[in-house]
């Protein structure tokens, strides 16, 4: 029988594993992606290491950065879906869905970090540039909480590790794994590992979708 879903009929192979942690709240969010076709957002409670699955976004994703108090947070894209197919974003875990939008082109440095609760620096190519067929526009939501100054930033690196301050240790990844060393303790140990999961079309909360 013919599958209903062509997205379950591909062989996903696992790709990377990106994350960022809250420096003033126990939150953090973390985006698995398998082989440039889907990645999968997660929101993680740090002090409980208890996961929330959340939205799939049928592309490959990076995440930049997360707000100190863990409201929002900067990532970057590539999807086949959009018809700029390469773009930041600014979100509500554990949803993709974009509050603000910056397309830009995966040829060209770009990062986003936030300065502190009142600032976002973005790094990115002046939308259009790359084509007469790209999107021409950012788009921000009315009510944004914040600044957002473009600025020129070096090319965010990939975060595959990070220090938890609030819990005093290492995060890292390794392979699907994630793991942890605790200030003061003789070896790691894993926080969660994780797998392919079926694809369910999953449409953001009310909440998710305003400032």
């Amino acid at each position: 029988m013919p599958d209903d879903n062509p997205l379950e009929a591909i062989p996903y192979t696992f790709e990377q594993i990106t994350f960022a942690i809250a420096a003033d709240a126990p939150v953090a969010v973390l985006s698995v992606s398998f082989n440039g076709r889907l990645s999968r957002l997660y929101q993680w409670d740090t002090d409980t290491d208890l996961f929330t699955p959340g939205q799939f976004l049928k592309g490959r994703s990076e995440i930049y950065d997360i707000s100190p108090d863990g409201k929002y947070f900067a990532y970057y894209a590539e999807s086949f879906n959009r018809q700029a197919k390469s773009y930041i974003a600014i979100a509500k875990p554990p949803y993709f869905t974009a509050l603000a939008y910056f397309p830009t082109h995966h040829l060209v440095v770009k990062s986003a970090e936030f300065d502190g609760t009142n600032k976002l620096k973005l790094s990115t190519a002046e939308p259009g540039w790359w084509g007469d067929h790209s999107s021409t526009e950012n788009r921000i939501e009315p009510g944004c909480p914040f600044e957002i100054e473009k600025v020129s930033l070096k090319m965010n690196e990939t975060r595959t590790s990070a220090r938890d301050h609030r819990n005093c240790r290492e995060v890292w990844t390794e392979g699907k794994k994630l793991l942890t060393l605790v200030d003061g303790a003789e070896s790691p140990t894993m926080i969660k590992e994780f797998t392919r999961v079926p694809f369910p079309a999953i449409e953001p909360s009310d909440w998710a979708k305003k400032w």
